[in-house]
């Protein structure tokens, strides 16, 4: 199974607070808190946990809001794997090191 279709969500569902329960499609399953992502232009309004829960599955399964904001399912699956939101260098780091999609 190629690392793009593994790495596809499958299932979010809302845990508490800024907590989501992911599951991908490869049935790997995690929870992730995104409270640390929730700054700058696009995250900050999903503070507001009405906002926040409005998230959907795009068609390339990944985690939308209907404010534009959205995060890459590749992402989340290294977040997951490593227990927390990493920074943008780190995640782009370990996808150079780990993943031929780039």
């Amino acid at each position: 199974m190629d690392t793009l279709f593994k790495s596809r969500l499958k299932n979010i569902e809302l845990g508490a607070g800024y907590n989501l329960h992911l599951e991908f499609q490869d049935q790997f399953r995690c929870k992730i808190d995104l409270e640390p992502l929730l700054s700058g232009e696009l995250f900050e309004p999903l503070k507001e946990l009405h906002q926040f829960s409005q998230f959907h599955i795009s068609e390339w399964g990944t985690i939308e809001w209907p404010n534009s904001a959205d995060i890459a399912s590749d992402a989340l699956r290294i977040w997951a794997e490593k227990g927390k939101v990493l920074s943008d260098e780190e995640t782009e780091k370990i996808l150079m090191e780990n993943y031929s999609i780039l």
